[in-house]
Formats: structure tokens, C-alpha cells, sequence
């Protein structure tokens, strides 16, 4: 399975996103979202073989989490709001060109429309 991994630029920082499989595929990605915030998308490694059904799997750290952590947002707590995850999952689908998408969240997170 291929593996790509990158960081999309968000609100000033980096947010960190990871791609099993390809997202050409005519069945839409399926987009995990990590619980948290401070959780990271590790976890949902266990579920990179889904992209042997066709559809890719997408997983990101939400801004402040793991590999998007930067020691700069310390003191920036408007930055952990609902709206800014929102909008970070919003860029990222569009980052990646896949509007269309198969959203999945854990631990009470919500997806966008």
C-alpha cells in the first residue's frame, strides 16, 4: 500500500495529514478524525488495509496534536475552538482535492458537511 504523508498549512502552523492508498479512486477516502483535542491519529493505523477496498484512508492531526504541534500555539487558546477544527478539516479536504469524502470521528468529534 503506498503511503504518503505531508503537512497542509493552516491559520499560520502545519498541520500534519497521512494517505494510505490513492484518492484517484473512483470510491470516495475515508477521513478519520482523532478524539481529542491532544490525541493524535496513530491509532487508526490499524485500519490502513480499509484502503484495499478502494477507498483511501486519510488521517491528520488536528492543529495542537502530535505532529501538528508547534511550541507556538502555547499561549494562543483561541485556537481550540470548533470553528478551527472545522474549518482545518474543510482545508485539508480540499488540500488533498477530494471534496467528497467518508468522514469518521472518535470521542465526540464532529465531521462537516
Amino acid at each position: 500500500m503506498d503511503i504518503t504523508e505531508g503537512y497542509m498549512a493552516y491559520l499560520g502552523y502545519r498541520t500534519y495529514y497521512r494517505v494510505v492508498g490513492s484518492l484517484g479512486l473512483s470510491k470516495p477516502p475515508l477521513v478519520l478524525l482523532h478524539g481529542g483535542p491532544g490525541s493524535t491519529h496513530n491509532y487508526f493505523e490499524l485500519l490502513d488495509r480499509v484502503a484495499e477496498t478502494g477507498h483511501a484512508v486519510v488521517t491528520y492531526d488536528q492543529l495542537g496534536c502530535g505532529n501538528s504541534w508547534d511550541d507556538a500555539m502555547t499561549d494562543h487558546p483561541e485556537l481550540w475552538t470548533y470553528a478551527t477544527w472545522d474549518g482545518e478539516l474543510i482545508a485539508l479536504r480540499e488540500h488533498l482535492g477530494s471534496i467528497r469524502a467518508i468522514c469518521w470521528g472518535s470521542h465526540g468529534e464532529a465531521c462537516s458537511p
